[in-house]
């Protein structure tokens, strides 16, 4: 169905759904024409075309129907709002944002050499992360502590991240410290 059957068709339902009420006050024959043609030209416009085109603007037509408050026309917007959102529809599945796996990025970051945060190395989910590069990064994690922190770097690390930490500071857990 082409836009113009489609204006054709909305234009006929439009004139018997719009015979129960008033036309509004100060409009001629060629007027009253016009908007009905407008109005029937948003629906060719804004209608969805994938499904029966008929049955979707009787659904607005009802729609209508039950939330218009007078006895006089609606305004061409009151069928407008009443419409689908077909533009919405159609883009919403690539809008809709759905992260990463934490743990998979983190061992796609490893993978490639980068930098992954600390809490991943030493926290609970840790045994995810490929042994391979666990340890590298690890050493890496006490290096910069030292670094940071001189001899206070393993009380520091074990209070941040727990006993895990004493396999990297052999010396202290040595002394059970």
């Amino acid at each position: 169905m082409d836009f113009n059957e489609r204006k054709r068709q909305a234009q006929k339902m439009l004139i018997d759904f719009l015979s129960v009420f008033s036309a509004p006050r100060g409009l001629d024959e060629s007027q009253m024409a016009n908007r009905i043609t407008q109005i029937a030209d948003a629906f060719a416009r804004r209608m969805p075309t994938k499904s029966d085109y008929e049955a979707s603007v009787q659904a607005v037509l009802r729609k209508v129907m039950d939330t218009h408050l007078s006895n006089t026309w609606p305004p061409q917007a009151a069928f407008v709002m009443a419409m689908p959102n077909r533009e919405l529809r159609e883009f919403q599945a690539q809008e809709t944002f759905k992260p990463d796996d934490p743990m998979q990025h983190a061992i796609n970051r490893m993978e490639a050499g980068q930098h992954v945060p600390e809490p991943v190395l030493w926290g609970a989910t840790s045994g995810q992360l490929p042994h391979r590069h666990l340890d590298r990064y690890r050493n890496a994690s006490v290096l910069n502590w030292m670094s940071v922190y001189g001899s206070d770097a393993a009380e520091k690390m074990r209070a941040r991240y727990g006993e895990i930490v004493n396999a990297y500071f052999p010396e202290r857990a040595a002394n059970g410290r």
